[in-house]
């Protein structure tokens, strides 16, 4: 950030790739499933990367960890606007067509949830990442929002506590619980 207010256009973009699938990651997970059926998560990803870069100058960097809270804050917003976009457009849902499936990529999103979610692995790379977000789409808001907190932005406890007005044990719990809530609807899922 400092090398781009200095003039170097490249400095922000190589930041922004070091974070890239982790924010693809995060948006794929985010993303409801009204928007995953009408955008690719790339574009949207694309999109956010593009507003990061034209409001670089609104943001003091004071560290990765506060550049990704900017960052996933910013993906956050996107997402919300194309949520509603989608929600006040009258759409004729049989002409949906799944734009995620052609979008690549998921040799790498699987990698970033393997190591964030699920450190043991699992067989398919593809069929592996749509299970995942099967089951993530199942869990509450609130467990959605702690483990992405934690598992994706790499919060600490504290932060989790302070983004969802509760105490770090409480957030620590919740993210347990989250986990293991995951975990039991994957099982279900998988063996459907």
């Amino acid at each position: 950030m400092r090398s781009s207010r200095d003039g170097d256009e490249r400095a922000l973009e190589e930041l922004l790739l070091r974070h890239y699938q982790r924010l693809r990651a995060f948006i794929r997970l985010r993303v409801d499933a009204s928007t995953r059926r009408r955008e690719s998560v790339s574009d949207i990803t694309q999109s956010v990367c593009r507003e990061v870069l034209r409001n670089a100058d609104r943001f003091e960097y004071q560290g990765e960890a506060a550049f990704r809270s900017w960052l996933f804050t910013a993906a956050l917003r996107k997402l919300g606007d194309r949520r509603d976009f989608h929600g006040a457009v009258k759409r004729d849902p049989g002409r949906e067509v799944a734009v995620d499936a052609a979008d690549g990529g998921a040799d790498a999103l699987a990698e970033v949830y393997r190591t964030s979610l699920d450190p043991a692995g699992a067989a398919q790379r593809t069929e592996w990442t749509e299970l995942l977000e099967h089951a993530f789409d199942a869990l509450s808001d609130r467990e959605r929002e702690a483990l992405t907190l934690r598992s994706i932005c790499e919060l600490k406890y504290d932060a989790i506590g302070a983004e969802m007005d509760c105490a770090p044990e409480s957030a620590r719990k919740l993210v347990q619980r989250a986990r293991v809530r995951l975990a039991g609807v994957m099982e279900r899922l998988d063996g459907a």
